[in-house]
């Protein structure tokens, strides 16, 4: 063993060789050792120059980008919500999401949500939520309701809000939309919930990428965006209802057999066009928009169908709406095997149908044409143009004059105060025209008379003087003609029963009373109000406004006649409220006054090829000064 050496030095430690350790202060290390050592020592080298390295190198990588190799956009990032600010590296600046540009669902908006549409709503405001991180106000509307208050505001399904319904009137059954009508609007609509939820799925996605839990991007939207998604076929692309499309129309009910019998139309109209009209409670009396009115319980004896301004009423007794549906319907809208595409219902149209337990009473007379013609101020001639069931002609002469145009006198033969011959109403305007000096514009035939006796078979009054009293006939039996039509002293009209009174100035006597106060209320208990005849009837309005109609025939190819019930519905058709049935068949007449000759002309065509000569007439004269 050899001998350690020691060597005093200036530091007081035993001096070695240099970068060694001195002996007897750290292990006597071999060859080997020393390698494993400096291996170590290396490794250690190299994880530290990694660590310093690396990050620098990264950033030298990032501020030389490749385009290449560059794909991602802002929208594939949500924004960070609640204001946190974005990281930003060394060379690229403050690098913030920008805010979306156009309209964003915050927190002022309200979601509006009809029956039905539920799922929807919840689905749109879960995203919502999730995107914006805003939770909407939901508020029930439907129709019905009163309409929201302006405000921002997301409607989805048939809320009460106009939007809604103009979306909803150009939908069928199972279309849908969303759009954007105007700023802070949105418009989600579809008859049923599938629909709906249908317009919440394309408007999330379309607007957002939103297409469930952990998709999509906050965004604005844009006024005027849309979509719509129309399905199915139907038989007719377009039905109109005074102009307005078949998704406008809307059916008033007032209670329980009128909602079932409604459902009947609204199904009707669905089946063709695949538009859904409205079904509303409606109130009595109140005809105000246009629709159609179901009327159950009117205590008529018929179902009538006929027109109230702009919309139909239907009117039944008790128990009758279905059947009188079923015939409007059979009527108007049995078009399934039409081969028509398109298909306009004018209420212009709608002054017929009227059926007792079924059984039609009057003719499905059809309006093809009309023409107004003024003669005078307040004066107006008016022909119109039908054609029956048969689709064969029925004519129509009608004078309306208004109140104050002109005065009513009751003609006589030879303007006699006493009656014992007969004279077509032309001469015995003539003669009143001789006798005192006025000025005819119009005649038309009078009351039923007797041939035997020629008189009149209801009463009589002539300028306040009674100039027949035929209450019983030749046989000693009551008058045949029961009812009359007068001009009191005031100047108001009446139309009743016969009675005698010192009110009247003018009165003529007359058969059946067609309508009174609006309401039809023809008798149906003899083949003469049923069946077709030349006709003349007088009426007026609440307004007294008077109208005076003709009805020409017995001649298949000029006019064909009418039924009591085809009067009716024709005088409310022109706008009468009253109206009397006077003399007709053979002794129906009208004429006119020639604007050029002055002279009367006969309007009409007799049925007897010439003019009868009757008991009294109906003579409109000029209207004095005083």
């Amino acid at each position: 063993m050899t001998e350690a050496r020691t060597v005093s030095g200036s530091g007081g430690y035993p001096k070695g060789r240099r970068g060694q350790a001195p002996e007897g202060l750290l292990p006597q290390w071999g060859m080997k050792d020393c390698f494993v050592r400096s291996t170590w020592i290396r490794f250690l080298c190299a994880v530290l120059c990694l660590f310093v390295l690396l990050p620098v190198c990264a950033g030298c990588a990032g501020s030389t980008p490749d385009p290449k190799t560059e794909t991602q956009s802002e929208s594939d990032t949500l924004p960070v919500q609640g204001g946190t600010d974005t990281e930003t590296d060394q060379q690229g600046g403050d690098e913030t999401e920008p805010e979306p540009s156009g309209m964003v669902l915050d927190g002022t908006f309200r979601l509006y949500c009809a029956p039905g549409a539920e799922s929807a709503a919840k689905a749109v405001g879960d995203a919502v939520k999730e995107l914006f991180g805003v939770s909407l106000k939901v508020e029930s509307s439907s129709y019905s309701d009163k309409s929201p208050d302006g405000g921002h505001r997301i409607l989805i399904g048939d809320t009460a809000d106009s939007a809604s319904a103009s979306a909803m009137a150009t939908l069928r059954e199972k279309d849908y939309l969303y759009s954007v009508p105007e700023e802070g609007v949105v418009v989600l609509a579809g008859w049923n919930a599938d629909s709906l939820r249908s317009a919440a799925g394309d408007f999330l996605s379309d607007q957002y990428g939103y297409t469930g839990p952990g998709t999509g991007h906050a965004a604005g939207i844009e006024v005027g965006a849309g979509k719509t998604v129309r399905q199915g076929s139907y038989p007719i692309s377009e039905l109109t209802f005074n102009g307005m499309g078949a998704g406008g129309m809307t059916v008033f009910y007032l209670d329980n057999e009128g909602k079932t019998a409604g459902k009947e139309i609204t199904d009707r109209v669905t089946s063709l066009t695949g538009y859904m009209p409205r079904l509303v409670q409606g109130k009595a009396g109140s005809y105000d928009l246009p629709g159609i009115y179901l009327l159950g319980g009117s205590g008529e004896l018929f179902y009538s169908i006929d027109r109230s301004g702009q919309s139909v009423l239907i009117e039944a007794p008790s128990g009758g709406l279905k059947e009188a549906v079923g015939a409007f319907l059979s009527e108007y809208l049995d078009l399934s095997d039409s081969g028509e595409e398109k298909v306009g219902i004018e209420t212009s149209d709608l002054t017929r149908l009227t059926y007792l337990s079924g059984t039609l009473y009057d003719n499905r007379l059809r309006l093809v044409g009309r023409q107004d013609t003024e003669v005078r101020d307040g004066i107006t001639y008016i022909e119109l143009n039908y054609t029956n069931k048969k689709e064969k002609p029925v004519l129509v002469k009608a004078i309306v004059a208004k109140k104050g145009s002109v005065d009513v006198l009751i003609g006589s033969p030879n303007a006699q105060d006493y009656i014992n011959v007969l004279q077509t109403p032309l001469g015995q305007a003539k003669a009143a025209e001789e006798k005192w000096g006025v000025n005819v514009i119009a005649a038309a035939n009078g009351d039923l008379f007797d041939y035997t006796d020629k008189c009149p078979l209801g009463p009589m009054y002539q300028n306040g003087v009674e100039i027949a009293e035929k209450y019983v006939d030749t046989h000693g039996q009551p008058a045949w003609t029961k009812h009359c039509f007068g001009i009191k002293k005031d100047g108001s009209f009446y139309i009743g029963k016969q009675m005698k009174s010192n009110l009247w100035t003018q009165l003529v006597g007359g058969e059946g009373i067609i309508i009174s106060g609006g309401k039809i209320e023809v008798p149906i208990n003899d083949d003469f109000f049923v069946t077709n005849h030349p006709r003349t009837a007088i009426g007026y309005d609440k307004e007294g406004t008077l109208y005076l109609v003709e009805i020409d025939g017995r001649q298949p190819e000029i006019s064909n006649g009418a039924s009591f019930m085809d009067m009716a519905l024709i005088f409310r058709y022109l706008g009468a409220t009253d109206a009397l049935n006077l003399d007709g068949g053979g002794s129906s007449v009208l004429y006119l006054e020639n604007g050029e000759t002055g002279e009367l002309e006969v309007m009409t065509h007799p049925s007897d090829g010439d003019v009868r000569p009757c008991a009294n007439s109906i003579l409109l004269i000029e209207k004095k000064a005083n």
